[in-house]
């Protein structure tokens, strides 16, 4: 199954509702109503196509006619403050997952540090796993960590590497399938099978379109490759710019796809589109939901803005062909979008509730991340807003999180990230989802 769409699909897409479009492709699909989950004011459609995919679609959040979810104002959980009574404190660089094991452990993997970090549920330290290096054990870089059912640990970086359920090391794979690159996304619950992601085909020279990204299934050796979906990637431009030879992403687009698992499905979504979509474990297109989200139009405030940072970029950094490619003006690209992604960010929960960030109203795309002073880190760090779905598409509303707090993982009744401290250092926090009467989740 492909998404495929251009600019002038998008903005259709806009003004035409979902339910209008679903009633249409029920038409030519043979749709008949879901026994599954019935249609009420807010869920107003739920049927099955030809294929044996559910289409369902939420006009209204149900929060808007019932109790709303809500975030304790206090972390129950805290790793990486300060603190003179520890005495094996961690000060974190730059975490890039986070995980939860049953015991209530806490994962943290830290790119920077290059190491992952096990803390109890009152965040003392309990062991340390790998290092930078080459060694057995030891890591390159790292960018994500999946427990696996029988206590072992997946870590994905420049490796894929395996660890038994007392962080001893047992092996490691690179990342190469066929000669090729590929990225791991996530693995099944007992870890035999993993999720791997291969850049597809993207724009000819000289146009901007989207690129697609093919999701497969594996197993440790990497080797054979059972093709699921192909998704977009990115809304790139793929100009006459130095050292970018498969093109710029696109101000006000996204740069990735969303994909997520939960269980064995597999989850995906593009952010231009007020849609996801849900893969059963043999790759046959499962769900299809959308909801009722109006594309924000990009306004001239949005371009001064672009135009200012631009301005600050190429003042510190100077003008040449780098700067040109990583920061290039408005007027380079063919065409611009004229409205504004819908969301840019995907977590699933331990319950399969399906987590999507907003578009922040400022956001740029890739570009707002750029340090505008040589050195600096990136500028990742913004408040989010994230709109919530139950498993079945029924869309729950909207929660504000703490502020400057980086969501990486979720269960049903805490939300863990990384919040930074009044000195800038980045702590990782856990809090209480406080859910309808406001009692905990």
């Amino acid at each position: 199954m492909e998404f495929r769409t251009n600019d002038r699909g998008l903005r259709s897409k806009s003004r035409i509702s979902a339910h209008a479009m679903i009633l249409f492709l029920c038409g030519v699909a043979s749709c008949s109503p879901s026994e599954e989950t019935p249609m009420d004011a807010e869920f107003q459609v739920s049927a099955h196509d030809s294929s044996g995919a559910i289409l369902a679609e939420s006009r209204r959040a149900l929060w808007e006619s019932s109790g709303r979810w809500r975030i304790a104002d206090t972390a129950e959980f805290v790793a990486g403050e300060f603190d003179a009574k520890s005495e094996t404190p961690v000060f974190f660089s730059n975490v890039r997952d986070i995980a939860v094991l049953p015991s209530g452990s806490v994962i943290v993997l830290d790119g920077g540090l290059v190491s992952l970090f096990v803390f109890d549920k009152a965040g003392r330290l309990l062991k340390t796993i790998g290092r930078k290096g080459d060694g057995p054990g030891e890591f390159k870089a790292v960018s994500s960590v999946f427990p696996c059912t029988d206590g072992s640990l997946l870590v994905s970086g420049r490796n894929l590497s395996r660890f038994d359920s007392e962080g001893r090391f047992v092996a490691r794979k690179p990342k190469t399938s066929r000669g090729r690159r590929i990225g791991v996304i996530g693995a099944t619950p007992d870890c035999t099978r993993y999720l791997v992601q291969e850049t597809g085909e993207g724009p000819r020279r000289g146009e901007r379109g989207l690129s697609y990204s093919v999701l497969s299934w594996t197993d440790f050796t990497l080797e054979s490759l059972d093709t699921i979906a192909k998704v977009p990637a990115a809304d790139l431009f793929r100009g006459p710019f130095k050292n970018r030879p498969l093109g710029v992403p696109v101000p006000w687009t996204g740069v990735q796809s969303n994909i997520q698992m939960h269980g064995e499905r597999v989850i995906t979504g593009w952010g231009a589109i007020p849609e996801w979509r849900v893969f059963a474990p043999d790759g046959s297109l499962e769900r299809v939901v959308s909801w009722g989200a109006l594309r924000k139009p990009i306004s001239n405030p949005d371009r001064r803005r672009y135009w200012d940072r631009q301005r600050l970029f190429t003042g510190a950094y100077g003008r040449n062909d780098d700067t040109h490619a990583l920061f290039p003006p408005l007027e380079a690209f063919p065409s611009l979008p004229s409205e504004k992604p819908v969301f840019d960010g995907m977590l699933v929960d331990s319950e399969g509730n399906v987590w999507l960030r907003r578009w922040p109203d400022d956001y740029l795309g890739l570009v707002s991340e750029i340090p505008l002073s040589p050195g600096a880190p990136p500028e990742t760090w913004r408040d989010s807003r994230w709109e919530v779905f139950e498993p079945t598409g029924r869309w729950l509303g909207r929660l504000d999180l703490p502020p400057l707090f980086q969501l990486l993982f979720a269960t049903s009744e805490h939300l863990y990230g990384v919040q930074k401290d009044t000195l800038g250092t980045p702590v990782v926090k856990s809090f209480r989802i406080l859910k309808r009467s406001g009692e905990p989740g």
